[in-house]
């Protein structure tokens, strides 16, 4: 198998369709289709099933999906070896990070970094804080940056911690949040559940919610005209001065807050571009806290 069949037989595994197959490696469903008959014409197997809900491997095709990303991790390693023996610094940063946190910091981040290392290339994935987690411990990426707290044994840094709050166009008492209507907007698992946890510390009524938006930018707008109120992290509403907000406390009177977090796995490390790029955030970081 060549590099391309590899990285289609990778992409068709992760995704299980032809259509975002295609659109994770920039061609037409066409090629991909014709480039599969090839394949299991020349394997002389069957390589899927088609059904209407998408692709279905056969075994023969989850043996050669395997040997592919095998294949590919053999060509990435072989390819880090040769830029790390070069005193220039280049190669390629695999990064998995949180769609929020790729708008927040993500773009300053690499504008900066590549203005002084040109030669480096990143690879970038983007989803939930879990799945990104999960890229980097499985070993998928270099890099994660995260928003919550996960364990991690690997070298980490925390960006920056954030504090849960109730953001309403008007003042409103925390103890009448239950009879007011509140927005939500789809978040990750850990995040609702500090939330849902400091509800039920405080009161025995279900939130009138009414309604749900898909991203926190949607919720945004509706507190700024007046629809409601919600609870969200700090940096969500960070720049609403027509707002108000009312930081979340815990029992003990503490405020509740969420960590940022940079993860990178100590092996990773060893790359001089992944090097290098760890500790520029780290310094970039401090630079931008202690400059604000």
């Amino acid at each position: 198998m060549n590099h391309l069949e590899c990285e289609l037989l990778d992409q068709l595994s992760r995704h299980q369709t032809i259509t975002k197959a295609a659109e994770a490696m920039q061609l037409s469903q066409s090629t991909i289709t014709k480039r599969l008959k090839q394949m299991e014409a020349g394997f002389d197997v069957q390589i899927v099933h088609r059904g209407k809900k998408g692709i279905h491997f056969t075994p023969e095709g989850e043996y050669l999906a395997a040997c592919a990303r095998s294949i590919l991790k053999e060509i990435e390693a072989m390819k880090d070896t040769l830029w790390n023996m070069e005193e220039e610094v280049k190669g390629t940063i695999k990064i998995a990070v949180s769609n929020f946190l790729t708008s927040f910091m993500l773009f300053d981040v690499i504008r900066a970094f590549k203005e002084m290392y040109p030669e480096v290339d990143f690879r970038i994935t983007t989803g939930w804080s879990r799945d990104m987690y999960e890229r980097v411990r499985s070993d998928e990426v270099h890099v994660s940056f995260i928003r919550g707290d996960y364990q991690w044994r690997g070298r980490k840094h925390l960006l920056f911690e954030e504090t849960l709050c109730v953001a309403s166009k008007e003042p409103l008492p925390l103890e009448a949040l239950p009879a007011a209507s509140r927005i939500d907007y789809k978040k990750d698992a850990k995040l609702a559940g500090m939330i849902d946890s400091w509800w039920d510390w405080n009161f025995r009524e279900i939130p009138k919610v009414s309604m749900v938006l898909d991203n926190a930018e949607s919720c945004r707008e509706m507190i700024r005209n007046g629809l409601g109120y919600s609870i969200v992290t700090s940096l969500v509403v960070r720049d609403m001065d027509d707002i108000h907000k009312t930081e979340l406390k815990d029992r003990a009177g503490k405020r509740i807050t969420r960590g940022s977090w940079m993860f990178c796995r100590e092996q990773s490390m060893e790359l001089k571009a992944v090097r290098e790029f760890v500790e520029f955030v780290e310094n970039y970081d401090a630079e931008r806290h202690s400059a604000g």
